[in-house]
This record gives C-alpha cells, structure tokens and sequence, in this order.
C-alpha cells in the first residue's frame, strides 16, 4: 500500500488559494498603479486547469478503477452542489426577500451564471468522472498506448491543434482542455512513483523547482496588457509549469504528524472555500469595492481562513455537514 503523499493536498490548497485570488484581485487588476495585482493574479492562473490535473492524478492513484467509485463521486458532488444552491437561495431570500426557483439556479449554475455561477466548474468534473471509468480500463490494460496517447493530447492543445473544431462546439475547448490534463494527469502519477524509485528526492524537488521557476518567467513574458490568464490555458510554457508546480508539490517530504493533519483538513475544508466565497464577495465588493492589490491580498486570507473556520462548524450542524 502507497504511503499517504501530503504533497497532492498542499496543490489542492493552492489551488483552492488561486480560485480566491482569481475572483478577488481580478477586481484591482485595473486600476492604475496597481502593477503587482497583475502578476498575482497571473501567479494563480493554475487553478482551475491544476484542478483538473490533479484530479486525474488522483484517478491514476486509485489502480483500479471501479463504476461504483465513478458513480459515488458523481452523486455525492451533486448532492453537495444542490446543498450550497439552497442554502445559497435561502440566504439571498433572507437578505433580500426576492425568493429563487432551485432548479432554475441549479440548471444556470450549469452555465455559470444565477446564485452560485462557480458551479459550472463541478459540472464539467463529473461529466469527466463519467469517463473516468473507461479511462482508467484502458490506462489498465493498455499502460504505453494510453501513456503516449495523453502526450499527444497535452502536445495537441499545447500547439492549438483542433483548436477551430473545439471551438465550435459550445464549450468545446474548455472541455478538450480540462479533458486532455485530466488523462494527462493520470499518466503523471505513474511517471511520478517511476521516479521517486529510481531518484533523489531532494534532487527532483530541486529540479521540479527550477523548472517551475523558469517557466513561469517564460509565461510573465509572453502575457500582453491586452490579455486574460485563459488565453494562455494550454500553452506549452503554461502546461510546463502547472505540471512542474505539482510535481514540485509531491516531492515534499512532510514528516511532522502535527503539521500532516493540519494539511489534510486544510484540504478537506476546500469544497466549502470554494462554494463558499464568491457570493460573499459578490455582496461585499457591490458595497465596498477593493481599492489596491494589498486589501485584495488581504481578503484572499481572510477568506479562506474564515470559510476553513465556516467547514469545521458544518462539520458538526445536521444536514449542513452534508455539503462540506
């Protein structure tokens, strides 16, 4: 049995930190004088792709995978999102007594609009984990084909091939992005175990970590005034060190018990950070806009550690627990 790798929790938590940065410095990027905002909000450009990623990671640790297991994922995401519309729709009714039709919300947050627009993103992960099955069958079976496979899909968005086909499609290139790290990630967990036998550790964090460094700089330069993170989603510079960043993550040694389940219940309170803050958010900066990069910076913490603090009390109110 695989030892517990704390390393794919701390991305997970970077993760969860760069949705909050992306949605609350997003706000300042513009205004003038406010150069850093630019590249924070760069820095967290991962998260939403780096979701994806180490969900197939994840996929790949499973072995084998079952469609009980597919099936569990799908259903308890479902249940955890139609939770948060509620409450969501309940709090905007006490706040503002305009009352919401759930499915509606439920059907907008489809098409990230209505009560909880985030929502589009856990959509696209269960239609995913509908695939995760035969994914992980072929991966099983056919270890090499599947491995080479992914590499030419990475490879293939990387370079904008099938770009004009995907993007006629309605959320055809978003799908063929996400999709094509998700099964990338799956072929990265076992390169990962591959090496970890054969290297140093210390020598592939090191290595990952200067990769990561230099790759960013590459993204930095290449970004115009004119342009968004998503531009650049799938780019080769911007697949390298999104890939590196993990691995530089996973080669992490934490050996400190205290500071292991602090990590793991960081990561397991996530889901209620990222459901949790935008419309929070939504309503605060309507009344009290950001100003400079620092009070955004600021709100990024805040936010996160409250929403950890908002999790551990779901964890223990009937029926709210269910959706942490």
């Amino acid at each position: 049995m695989r030892t517990r790798n704390y390393g794919i929790d701390i991305f997970r938590i970077l993760c969860c930190i760069g949705v909050l940065d992306y949605h609350i410095v997003d706000d300042v990027i513009a205004i003038p004088g406010e150069g850093y905002a630019r590249i924070i909000y760069f820095l967290a450009s991962f998260c939403v792709p780096g979701f994806f990623l180490m969900s197939g990671y994840l996929l790949g640790e499973k072995g084998d995978v079952t469609v009980e297991y597919c099936e569990n994922k799908v259903k308890a995401i479902i249940v955890k999102l139609s939770g948060w519309i509620i409450f969501w729709s309940v709090i905007h009714y006490i706040v503002s007594g305009k009352m919401y039709n759930i499915l509606n919300e439920v059907n907008k947050g489809l098409q990230g609009k209505g009560v909880l627009p985030v929502a589009w993103f856990l959509f696209t992960y269960c239609i995913l984990m509908l695939f995760a099955f035969p994914f992980g069958k072929l991966f099983q079976k056919f270890p090499t084909a599947f491995s080479v496979t992914a590499v030419l899909w990475v490879t293939a968005v990387a370079f904008g091939l099938g770009r004009s086909f995907s993007e006629s499609k309605p959320q055809g290139l978003w799908f063929h992005l996400y999709a094509g790290y998700f099964v990338f990630g799956m072929v990265w967990n076992r390169f990962i175990h591959w090496v970890n036998t054969r290297w140093n550790r210390k020598i592939l964090l090191a290595v990952s970590g200067i990769v990561c460094m230099l790759s960013f700089l590459i993204y930095m330069l290449k970004v115009t005034e004119e342009t968004y993170p998503h531009q650049y989603y799938g780019k080769w510079y911007y697949t390298i060190w999104m890939v590196s960043l993990l691995s530089v993550t996973l080669f992490l040694d934490i050996k400190h018990e205290k500071m292991q389940k602090l990590i793991s219940r960081l990561a397991a309170n996530t889901f209620v950070v990222y459901l949790g803050h935008l419309p929070i958010l939504i309503f605060l900066t309507l009344r009290y806009p950001l100003q400079n990069t620092w009070t955004a910076v600021l709100y990024v913490v805040l936010f996160f550690a409250g929403l950890e603090i908002l999790a551990e009390i779901f964890r223990k109110m009937p029926l709210l627990r269910k959706i942490v």
